[in-house]
């Protein structure tokens, strides 16, 4: 039975076929692939068809745009047809070296109890230069020490470098469900990382910056989105982290799980802040402030007069 399928939702044709050709490059060969055109306006069809002679790649298209309502819907799909003990949801316009899968396979065969593996990650922009590399992770993380590095560190987060050991991650209810899927695949990550993390020593995959996928997109409307669905994200992770607290059993998990906690909510309001102050309505905002008091996050009276300063500003009344 073949072990790892990559899901492929596609909507831009523009690094498609420097994406599928990574992909089939790969070392390690027990691995299928099911491309999905989200009903895109591109022929992506024409750009796949060279690797549909390969059994090992399949295409499909939706007959209606499910991103333009839910990305997230379109990638649970894919989840629902995967078949093997592993999965890799793709993106269209990233590149993984020839050695990503063969990697990943030493790493699932030497650590079966884990359910959450990640290649580590470089970016590089539209032209495909190099602009910024993950930091060395250990081979192996606890779910603690993974957290702490995800929150607190400068990892670079994605979603298309990790493997997901399918059983698991569909018996927890797959991605959890955003407007534009922010938010989504980090809940993905925290909720599969219970029994620890593994990691790639050598850089195998490449995310692209190309300022036409929605992480990197200005447009107001996305920006909007983006801002409401902070609240949610947080609540997300703050339950989550509500019931990781009764599990800690040392003293080191304990300081990591403070500074967790305070990044999670430093980081949730500064997103805030600068992806919504300009456009975000006073409601929106006054949601987020109290849900920021609930948590403590204010020391005092000035930062909270500071909190509503900066959307006063921005929207200069």
């Amino acid at each position: 039975m073949t072990k790892y399928t990559f899901l492929l939702p596609a909507y831009k044709g523009r690094f498609l076929d420097e994406m599928l050709r990574s992909i089939q490059g790969q070392t390690y060969t027990d691995f299928k692939v099911i491309i999905s055109d989200d009903c895109s306006p591109e022929d992506l069809h024409s750009i796949c068809e060279p690797y549909l002679s390969d059994p090992r790649f399949t295409y499909r298209r939706n007959e209606e745009n499910m991103g333009s309502k839910s990305l997230v819907s379109h990638w649970n799909l894919l989840v629902d047809m995967c078949d093997t003990e592993y999965l890799i949801l793709a993106s269209d316009d990233d590149v993984y070296e020839p050695f990503f899968l063969e990697e990943i396979d030493s790493l699932v065969e030497k650590f079966p109890m884990v359910n959450l593996f990640r290649g580590r990650v470089q970016r590089i922009d539209k032209e495909g230069t190099l602009t910024l590399k993950d930091p060395m992770m250990d081979e192996f993380q606890s779910q603690m020490d993974f957290l702490y590095h995800f929150f607190c560190y400068e990892i670079l987060k994605c979603i298309a470098n990790y493997v997901f050991k399918t059983s698991v991650f569909k018996s927890k209810g797959s991605f959890y469900d955003l407007p534009l899927a922010w938010g989504s695949d980090d809940a993905a990550v925290v909720k599969m990382s219970e029994h620890g993390v593994c990691n790639t020593s050598s850089l195998s995959f490449s995310f692209r910056n190309s300022g036409i996928n929605i992480s990197t997109q200005t447009n107001k409307k996305i920006i909007l989105e983006k801002t409401r669905e902070i609240y949610n994200s947080i609540l997300f992770l703050d339950d989550y982290l509500d019931r990781l607290k009764g599990l800690l059993t040392t003293k080191m998990e304990e300081e990591q799980f403070k500074l967790i906690e305070h990044s999670v909510r430093t980081g949730f309001y500064i997103k805030s802040i600068s992806y919504g102050a300009q456009i975000a309505s006073f409601k929106e905002m006054l949601q987020y402030f109290k849900y920021l008091s609930r948590v403590g996050y204010f020391s005092d009276k000035l930062d909270k007069i500071h909190f509503f300063w900066l959307w006063i500003r921005a929207h200069k009344i």
